[in-house]
């Protein structure tokens, strides 16, 4: 959009948002507009920490029983489990021992023996 549509825009007037610099760099979506100039706004951002591989167990175990619950609800577990099983034992076989026993409690609660 050019400068001078920048300065008629209506939700902006052409200036972007100050208050919003945390998202998009405050950037106003309907003429492009930045709130100090012409580019985006340089924001520091920290990394997100890497998980842990026990974090990585729990979250990947914790997605298999939301699935397991779910063909439960069907009526579909026992045919789920012979296609998606062999993944979740080596999930589980990776897992650490007391995340690997509490995900097979809860896979047991579904009909499921892991």
């Amino acid at each position: 959009m050019s400068d001078a549509a920048k300065k008629f825009c209506k939700r902006c007037g052409g200036n972007g948002f100050d208050r919003y610099e945390h998202k998009a760099a405050g950037m106003c979506f309907a003429c492009g507009a930045y709130p100090k100039g012409d580019g985006p706004v340089t924001v520091s951002a920290t990394a997100t920490p890497a998980r842990s591989a026990r974090e990585q167990s729990i979250h990947g175990l914790y997605a298999i029983i939301l699935r397991a619950e779910e063909e439960a609800g069907r009526g579909t577990a026992a045919r789920w489990w012979e296609s998606a099983g062999e993944y979740a034992r080596g999930m589980l076989r990776d897992a650490p021992a007391d995340v690997a026993l509490r995900a097979k409690a809860a896979l047991a609660k579904h009909g499921i023996a892991a």
